[in-house]
C-alpha cells in the first residue's frame, strides 16, 4: 500500500450551510437547487456525489467539467454550489476564504484538515478514497514480495517522503502487509461494484 486520497466537499461562501447536516437540510428545503461541480458521472467526484445522494436522500444536481480547475472556479463564482475535489487543489482557495470545507470522504479526519469532519461522522461506515498500490505479477516469489514490501514500508515512513506525498494529497500509514493490501483491493472491487449498481452507472 502506497497511500490513499480522500475527497472533500467544498462550498461557495454564499451557501448558507456550514455542516453536512445543514447541507442536507438546505437540499430538502429546495430539492435540486444544490449543484456540485464534478469530473463527470464516471469520475471520482461524480460517483461520490451520486453515492451521497443515494445515502443521504438528497438531490444534489451534478454539473460535469472536463477540467477540474474550471469546476473550482465556477464554485467560487457561485455558478455551482459545491465542488468535490482531492484536498490539494482546494487549499489556496480555502486559505483565502473563497471556499468553505464541509466534509471529507476518508474513514478518519485527514492530517492537516483535522477541523473538517468526515462524512462517516454523520453516516457511519461511509468511506470513499482513491488509492495507490504497488503490485507484482502472479507467481512472483514470496521472498521478493516480502523484501519489496519491507523496503517500501521503510521508505514510506520517512518523514520527507510523508511530507512530499501530502503535497500531492496522498496520505500513508506505511506499506501495511501484502496480505492486508490484497484483502483491501478485493474489498474495493466489491464496494465499487455495489456502488456503481446502486447509482445506476452502466458498464461500457
Amino acid at each position: 500500500m502506497i497511500g490513499k486520497t480522500p475527497f472533500f466537499i467544498a462550498a461557495n461562501q454564499n451557501v448558507p450551510a456550514k455542516t453536512l447536516a445543514e447541507l442536507v437540510a438546505l437540499d430538502r428545503s429546495a430539492p435540486g437547487k444544490v449543484t456540485f461541480a464534478s469530473d463527470g458521472p464516471k469520475g471520482f467526484a461524480g460517483i461520490l456525489g451520486e453515492w451521497l445522494n443515494k445515502v443521504m436522500g438528497t438531490s444534489f444536481l451534478q454539473v460535469p467539467y472536463n477540467v477540474n480547475a474550471q469546476g473550482i472556479q465556477d464554485t467560487i463564482a457561485g455558478r455551482t454550489s459545491l465542488t468535490i475535489q482531492a484536498p490539494t487543489p482546494l487549499v489556496p482557495f480555502t486559505k483565502r476564504g473563497e471556499l468553505r470545507m464541509i466534509a471529507s470522504s476518508g474513514p478518519k479526519r485527514t492530517p492537516g484538515f483535522e477541523n473538517v469532519p468526515t462524512i462517516s461522522e454523520n453516516y457511519p461506515g461511509f468511506a470513499f478514497v482513491g488509492w495507490f498500490v504497488l503490485v507484482a505479477p502472479t507467481g512472483t516469489p514470496a521472498k521478493i514480495v516480502q523484501r519489496v514490501n519491507f523496503e517500501m514500508d521503510r521508505i514510506l515512513k520517512d518523514a520527507q517522503v510523508i511530507a512530499r506525498l501530502i503535497d500531492f494529497g496522498v496520505y500513508t500509514d506505511g506499506a501495511e502487509t501484502p496480505e492486508s493490501t490484497g484483502a483491501f483491493i478485493r474489498s474495493e472491487f466489491t464496494t465499487w461494484g455495489r456502488v456503481v449498481k446502486e447509482i445506476g452507472i452502466e458498464p461500457e
